[in-house]
This record gives structure tokens, sequence and C-alpha cells, in this order.
């Protein structure tokens, strides 16, 4: 796995300011995935009940004496949700592919989700979502050195609509179109479709600890750009993420995981299937101190060592098939 090839020419050239053909991100991969729809970028899959209110009413009977009488009133849940976050990282890593590994990088996103269906059959739930995710860095190596000012930090911006259904209460698939532009003129345009299928296995086997087992199936569409290596290649990313709840009736239950992640690709990465392999631990904790009327803040943290295929590292930096990713992220659901 030390062979290169000749994509080594390919990143010289790229990194000495020529037109590079570098390769679009999907939301973020450093981003602590935690539960299937962390991973998935779809809302919570459980449906949650809905809020009740009180209202007292001052009764008077026909001999005059007064008492009070309750009356509980079912509140009725907003049908959008969002999220809003930001992760910073040491990498813009994509699939296994470094776009940028100097100076600090960047990565805001946001979501709006809306519920169209509940229900208690097969299907449970089916939501429309659009959202964006962004990439900036305080190095402007992957720019055009044609343009000037700030632009030149504003690497990729991607545009997200999907659908996510939920069916047999834990199984949810999200279907998502990505069409990405590079304000900073770095690369080309380009498009993708991915499927996501994840399984919410929570509480299952222990309580507070789950499995939550992900597959991602994504196409790349004709683009300027391809995501991968080559065009028209298929990507193929199963994972898992055994995770576990401490201090779950508190304030602050802390989530820590292990991710294990697999890159493989038919012509994604050129003649070869394998990709990278990707471990590391992960942590998140709410925000408790925050009050509930803000939202739900939480802040992640995440590490992923990465076994690099040989066209993957042979565009890394250094050519080295071993690869550090940090990650640290703060993030809103409303």
């Amino acid at each position: 796995m030390k062979t290169t090839s000749y994509l080594t020419i390919l990143l010289t050239a790229l990194l000495a300011g020529t037109s590079p053909m570098l390769h679009a991100q999907a939301p973020p991969e450093g981003a602590v995935q935690a539960t299937s729809a962390g991973a998935t970028g779809a809302p919570s899959t459980k449906i949650k009940k809905k809020k009740k209110k009180v209202v007292e009413t001052t009764v008077v009977t026909s001999e005059g004496k007064e008492f009070k009488e309750a009356t509980i009133i079912a509140q009725p849940k907003s049908r959008i949700s969002g999220d809003l976050g930001v992760s910073v990282l040491n990498q813009y890593n994509t699939r296994g592919i470094i776009v940028q590994s100097k100076g600090a990088i960047f990565q805001p996103y946001g979501d709006l989700y809306l519920n169209v269906y509940n229900g208690e059959g097969f299907i449970n739930r089916v939501s429309l979502q659009a959202g964006f995710w962004s990439d900036l860095s305080s190095d402007n190596t992957v720019s055009n050195p044609k343009y000037s000012g700030s632009v030149r930090n504003f690497t990729e911006l991607d545009f997200i609509p999907g659908i996510s259904v939920q069916f047999l209460k834990r199984f949810n698939f999200t279907l998502l179109y990505d069409n990405w532009i590079t304000p900073a003129g770095g690369y080309g345009a380009g498009q993708w479709i991915q499927g996501i299928l994840g399984y919410d296995d929570s509480n299952l086997l222990l309580k507070n600890f789950s499995f939550q087992p992900l597959l991602k199936v994504l196409y790349e569409l004709p683009s300027d750009t391809p995501a991968g290596l080559s065009p028209h290649g298929w990507y193929y990313e199963p994972s898992i993420t055994p995770n576990y709840t401490f201090f779950s009736t508190s304030k602050y239950p802390l989530n820590v995981g292990l991710n294990a992640t697999l890159g493989l690709g038919s012509q994604f990465y050129g003649h070869d299937t394998f990709g990278y392999l990707a471990v590391g631990p992960q942590i998140s904790v709410p925000l408790g101190f925050i009050p509930a009327d803000f939202g739900k803040w939480v802040l992640s943290a995440g590490y992923r060592y990465y076994d690099l295929g040989n066209t993957t590292a042979a565009i890394a930096p250094g050519h080295d098939h071993s690869q550090n990713l940090y990650s640290l992220s703060l993030g809103l659901k409303f």
C-alpha cells in the first residue's frame, strides 16, 4: 500500500496554484455521530409526545361555593425544526480525500426540517429538509490566485435538499442531493446524490447504549469536478459507533462513542476499491446551563485515525497512509 500513482503529479500541480480538481465534502466528516439521526443529518427519528398545558378555571356552584377545575390541553408540536452549527478541524477530509491540510478549517452548516407525516403503520414519519454546508479556511492555498480579499478563504458552499423516511420505528432512510459551488474558485462545481440507511438500536441491548449501524451509498452526477478521484463513481460507506451515555438523568449527559468507518468505491477511488479505514473516539455533551427556550446546544469533540488506500495516500500530505483528524463542534437544535 506504499505505492504512488499519477495522482501525485496532479496534487503537485494543484498546490502549485494551477486549476485544482479537488473534491466536495458531505456534511461534516469530523462531526460527532453518536446517533443515526445525527449521522444522516435527519431530525430525530423518535416521535415525541405532545406537551401538555394545564389551564385552571374557577367554577361556582349553585350554593355559591368556588373551586378550581384543571383542564389539560395538549399543545401541538411544531412541524418545523432545524439545526445550526460549526465544526473546527485540522483538515478538510472528505471520504479519505484530503482537500486542505493547512491552517484552521471552519465548517458551518444549517438545516431546516418539515415534518409532513406521522403514523403508526409501516411508515412512521416523513420529513423534507433543506440545508447548507460550507468550508472556510485560514489558509487560502485552495483558491484561485487571481481572486482577492476574504473570498479566497471561502473554499466551498453546498446546497443540500432531501427527504427522510422513518419506518418500522427504528429504521431511517434519507435521500440527499448535493450541489456545490466554490466561491474561492479553487475547483469546479459539482453534484451528487446519496442514500443513507440507519438503524436506531438505542436501549435494545443495554440502557443508554447503542451501536448505531449506518450505511451510505453515493453516486456522482455529471459535474465539472467529481467528488471522488474519477467521474461517474460509486461510493460505499458502512460505519458503526458503539456509544454509551453517562449521567443520563442529569443536566449534562455525556455521550462517549468509538466510531469505525470504511470507505470503498467503484471508480470513486480510481482503480482502487479501498479508500480508507477510519477509527476514533468521540464525545458530546449538551450545554444544560443554556435555557431550553434558546434551543438545545451540544458541544462535541472527536478524533479519527485514517489508514488511507494507495490512491488517497498518493494525494495526501507527505503521501502518508496515516492521517489524523481532530474536530471540535458546537451545534444548536431547535
